[in-house]
């Protein structure tokens, strides 16, 4: 599909065919081979990738004038997620980026991903919006993203490290809670879709999600490794001995850090 922009960064009818999951329902996501997360859908893994369907209205009786379908599959270390939004016209995506305004992730047209690993009570938010920005707050690793504008709305495409979301629960099973939605303002009003039926009406209704099955990845030794690094103190160990005369000597160490050292000292 030919596409005439594209941004790289670090119900309704159905789109395609392939299952689709009711409330609560549990699902398999597929393995796939590795791919370029840069918003173009062309790659072998979303051939046998799982199919959502067409979202259903957050709210019933909502029309949807813009479908959305969302499509997902894994590999040993990541959970991809890709979106096909639909927005009436590559001069509708142009007024919807436009409409955009930076630091509001989602006060525009965006898409949502909410995940729990384990039913441990680690819900995360990750928003994507159709200009590019994203908001994914208290992550222990970062996401990869892409999205591609198209002829007929615009494309996203996700990968989310297994350990990108902090296990902050001891209710580790190997089910997710999982749900993906959109929203589109209209006028005065924002028009929300959502894969799970969420029949209180809100994206928070966690306990109304779809699950997808993650028997293999081993969340107590993810939560093990960032209980470690949350640590405010260390310690360097090496079985190397230095022997010397010198009253003073100096040490040199390489240390990378995923977060500040401000206020750390060594």
């Amino acid at each position: 599909m030919k596409s005439f922009l594209t941004l790289c960064l670090v119900g309704s009818a159905s789109l395609f065919s392939g299952g689709i999951a009711s409330a609560g329902e549990m699902v398999e996501i597929p393995f796939g081979t590795p791919l370029i997360v840069d918003g173009n859908l062309e790659d072998p893994c979303w051939r046998t990738a799982y199919r959502t369907g067409g979202f259903r209205p957050l709210h019933a009786g909502t029309e949807l004038k813009h479908p959305t379908e969302a499509m997902f599959c894994r590999d040993g270390e990541n959970l991809y997620v890709a979106f096909v939004c639909k927005a009436g016209g590559a001069e509708a995506v142009r007024r919807a980026v436009a409409a955009c305004r930076p630091g509001r992730v989602y006060g525009g047209d965006h898409v949502e991903m909410f995940l729990d690993p384990g039913e441990s009570g680690s819900l995360a938010q990750i928003g994507i919006d159709v200009s590019g920005q994203f908001s994914f707050p208290d992550s222990f690793k970062p996401i990869k993203y892409g999205v591609q504008y198209v002829s007929d709305g615009w494309h996203c495409e996700v990968q989310i490290p297994y350990d990108a979301v902090r296990i902050k629960g001891d209710a580790l099973r190997t089910d997710w809670m999982f749900n993906v939605a959109r929203s589109i303002p209209e006028g005065d009003r924002c028009v929300s879709a959502t894969w799970s039926a969420l029949a209180r009406g809100t994206f928070h209704d966690e306990a109304a999600f779809n699950r997808v099955r993650m028997p293999d990845v081993d969340l107590k030794a993810i939560r093990a490794v960032q209980t470690a690094a949350d640590r405010s103190d260390f310690e360097i160990t090496t079985d190397r001995i230095v022997y010397t005369d010198l009253r003073r000597i100096a040490v040199k160490l390489d240390v990378a850090c995923r977060r500040s050292m401000k206020g750390f000292s060594i």
